[in-house]
């Protein structure tokens, strides 16, 4: 589970360029 989160966050991370 905590592998996703961290897909998600860098998922996220790329939303914000």
């Amino acid at each position: 589970m905590i592998s996703v989160a961290l897909e998600i966050a860098a998922d996220r991370e790329t939303w914000t360029s």
